[in-house]
């Protein structure tokens, strides 16, 4: 979670850290140290010099002498010690904006949420995932008199943000800025793979008006919106309209419409019961935006060996019946190439946690970032309703629930059974064809994995093996 994004420009080349306790996953990834026209200050110490006298005053007189007239200091004091950061940093002629609460933790932030009522309310409601009593609490302590100073007292990871007075104001950088825009930063699950979210609210009421995407794949989101979009809409979903693109320093910048509603994962953990509604209305809109895109087209034999051959290949040294997949996958590619198939429009990124439900039956659809024109059919279903088996048993384990869903004697096997016959039906497909869209479903989402920077765990990559050892024990 960079903090650049927070600064007027978007960019910070240079920085001061003060404090022997600053996270790296908050510092800006190319700026270096300064100790003058810094435009970021980070103040992080330690308990230890805490309790050195003077240390405090020293830092704050350090970080005001050294900010650059649009900088910005950002505070991670202990409970105890923010109000007198607060005073200190006041003495040496800084101002503040709102707080601002990591979630979940203080090393390595999911979200950065300021204490703002209406913010901090809907950010907790709808963007922040938590326990549903967790999350009331929270909210309701906020709306209480001195509701922000109880919970900055409370919560173990408040940040106080100070700057000079008259200051540019915060993330000016952002496309078609709002007066008074506040705004929500969230890291992607993807990591460093992913985009910085910014979730901005403008208004008295703090309505979210736009979502901004940073990062390298922004640009090809808001090409894949403009060309799937209305599709999409039109076959029943709610999705993203583009309002703008621009940069924030070097880095492009996606601005959409917000997508209403809570993540299907959310409520399919709570209530497994849901599975076959969800994975019904997720299975019927696939159905219609297939037939609206579908396109027949010859199979190439390089198509084929770029959806199964190549993600195998980063694979290998993980599997070791490799050989013997690749020989089966090849097998089948040259029998299937030169046939005519429905290649069509996928999300390819369809867990629950990019679909929204609302009070209505239409599902939200986001993050497009990894969507094709014309794919192989059926991955979008395969993944979709294996993830929603997982997110009804709290995604403990994503092989058990393809499992589930798609072996002999499998608890979910009927209802996914009957969608995917729908599916397969309306496109006419082939036994042939949808085998090896199921393989290819797979080694994607595992060649994804395995370039993720985290090595805790591969699920994706257990499927591929048991997928590999199957066919391999059939032959």
């Amino acid at each position: 979670m960079t903090l650049e994004l927070l600064h007027p420009a978007g960019r910070v080349s240079r920085v001061l850290v003060l404090g022997e306790r600053c996270p790296a996953a908050l510092m800006p990834p190319r700026a270096t140290p300064a100790e003058t026209g810094v435009e970021l200050v980070l103040i992080a110490p330690s308990i230890a010099e805490l309790t050195r006298q003077g240390w405090l005053a020293q830092a704050a007189d350090r970080a005001a002498g050294a900010l650059a007239e649009d900088g910005v200091v950002y505070a991670m004091m202990p409970r105890g010690a923010r109000d007198a950061a607060r005073r200190r940093l006041r003495a040496a002629g800084l101002v503040f904006e709102p707080n601002m609460v990591q979630f979940p933790g203080r090393d390595a932030p999911r979200y950065l949420v300021p204490l703002d009522a209406e913010v901090f309310r809907h950010a907790l409601t709808r963007l922040v995932g938590a326990r549903p009593r967790a999350r009331r609490a929270l909210v309701g302590l906020r709306r209480l008199p001195f509701g922000e100073s109880l919970l900055a007292a409370a919560l173990p990871a408040v940040a106080v943000i100070a700057r000079h007075p008259g200051a540019p104001p915060l993330a000016a950088w952002v496309p078609e800025r709002r007066p008074e825009l506040r705004v929500v930063l969230a890291t992607s699950w993807r990591g460093t793979r992913g985009p910085i979210v910014l979730h901005c609210y403008a208004g008295e009421r703090a309505e979210r008006w736009a979502v901004a995407k940073v990062g390298p794949a922004s640009a090809r989101e808001a090409d894949l919106l403009e060309r799937l979009g209305a599709s999409a809409g039109t076959a029943g979903a709610r999705v993203p309209s583009l309002l703008a693109s621009g940069s924030a320093g070097d880095q492009p910048v996606l601005l959409e419409t917000p997508v209403g509603g809570r993540p299907a994962a959310e409520l399919l953990t709570r209530a497994p019961d849901r599975f076959a509604e969800v994975t019904g209305a997720v299975a019927g809109w696939l159905e219609r935006w297939n037939a609206a895109t579908a396109r027949p087209t010859e199979l190439s034999l390089d198509r084929l060996e770029r959806d199964l051959i190549e993600p195998l290949a980063e694979l290998e040294a993980s599997l070791p019946e490799a050989a013997a997949y690749r020989a089966w996958l090849a097998e089948r590619c040259h029998a299937l190439a030169g046939a005519e198939v429905p290649l069509v429009a996928v999300h390819a990124d369809l867990t629950m946690w990019n679909v929204l439900l609302d009070a209505g039956v239409t599902p939200g659809v986001i993050d497009w970032a990894e969507a094709e024109e014309a794919g192989l059919p059926l991955t979008d279903f395969f993944y979709a309703v294996v993830d929603a088996a997982a997110a009804c048993d709290g995604y403990r384990s994503r092989p058990d629930a393809l499992r589930a869903c798609f072996e002999p004697g499998g608890t979910r096997t009927e209802a996914v059974g009957s969608a995917r016959a729908r599916l397969a039906s309306s496109l006419a497909l082939t036994p042939e064809l949808i085998e090896l869209s199921f393989h290819a479903c797979w080694l994607r989402h595992a060649r994804n994995e395995a370039r993720s920077p985290s090595t805790a765990d591969r699920p994706f990559l257990e499927i591929v093996r048991r997928l590999a050892r199957r066919t391999t024990e059939a032959a």
